[in-house]
């Protein structure tokens, strides 16, 4: 919960609005938080659970989180960005997936071949985690955490040819988990060291864009068929 309130801090002092992927399991262990977030933030599901996974996940988890939040649900992000049955996604009652990392994870997914832009597909709006161009280089949690900003800069630079940014990040990354028996690429920076180095890069690139959640940038695309400029 350290990170997240970092994180959630960080952005209402920016006045950015975010889309929080939730798992059902975790919203009926903190209800409130989740209703606290929802209150300036999209809520969107992140399955059941992060650890094991069902196609009844779809709807349950969307009916949980709308039954917490009282609000309509219609993001979804697979956990560890799986492949995602987008037929069954829509039926369940979703606008769109946000579960594509266009680029190669080792030891994970190689989606080198998936647009890099957001695209429809099945009825769906298919928002991609944002990589450059040519080489697929993820603006992604791992390149916040161990690239320099100015690296991360010029990979957003690039990425806004396409005129729209995706990227995230896990709250627990803005706690400090430097004590834990993790792989070095991800503890060796966290905490409030990540907290002032996200702060950075947000403060450089927030008057070059409009900050907006998955589902307000969906309807854009909705309404004209098209990707919007700059978000």
């Amino acid at each position: 919960m350290q990170g997240l309130e970092r994180l959630q801090l960080l952005l209402m002092n920016l006045k950015i609005r975010a889309t929080f992927f939730v798992t059902s399991a975790w919203a009926n262990e903190y209800p409130q938080k989740v209703v606290e977030l929802s209150s300036y933030h999209e809520i969107a599901s992140h399955a059941c659970s992060h650890s094991t996974f069902t196609d009844a996940d779809y709807l349950s988890s969307k009916l949980e989180l709308e039954k917490i939040t009282k609000k309509k649900i219609t993001g979804f992000r697979k956990p560890r960005l799986g492949s995602v049955n987008h037929a069954k996604l829509k039926m369940a009652g979703y606008k769109y997936d946000a579960s594509s990392n266009p680029t190669w994870v080792p030891g994970r997914y190689n989606k080198i071949t998936d647009p890099i832009i957001p695209f429809f597909k099945e009825g769906l709006v298919i928002l991609p985690s944002s990589v450059t161009p040519f080489l697929r280089i993820p603006l992604f949690w791992l390149s916040f955490k161990n690239f320099p900003n100015i690296i991360n800069l010029f990979i957003t630079k690039c990425v806004m040819q396409n005129n729209v940014i995706v990227f995230y990040l896990h709250p627990w990354e803005f706690a400090e988990i430097g004590d834990f028996k993790l792989p070095f690429y991800i503890n060796k920076i966290c905490g409030d060291i990540l907290t002032k180095k996200f702060n950075r890069f947000l403060n450089k690139i927030k008057d070059d864009v409009d900050f907006i959640d998955c589902n307000e940038y969906s309807e854009l695309i909705i309404s004209d068929g098209n990707v919007n400029n700059k978000h």
